[in-house]
């Protein structure tokens, strides 16, 4: 089967604070060119504090206090 015409994805590593993943996890891979870093610290937080911002607060109220319990639990998490 030829991978011709298929649409490659974009493979994403996730971590705590942004550091690279270990070379036991990424074998020949290269940072930037076959993977990108992405960081609850930096990332994952900033994505989710623009969702709030998207949100209208009268009918998404419920959802945008479970987005900001969820951000305070990412910080426990970094400061630990």
């Amino acid at each position: 089967m030829s991978n011709q015409g298929k649409r490659r994805g974009t493979l994403l590593y996730l971590t705590l604070n942004g550091k690279d993943a270990s070379k036991e996890s990424r074998k020949d891979l290269i940072s930037g060119e076959n993977y990108h870093r992405i960081s609850y610290k930096e990332d994952i937080k900033f994505w989710l504090k623009n969702c709030i911002k998207e949100l209208d607060k009268t009918t998404y109220n419920r959802l945008i206090d479970a987005i900001n319990q969820y951000c305070e639990i990412i910080d426990i998490i970094l400061k630990s």
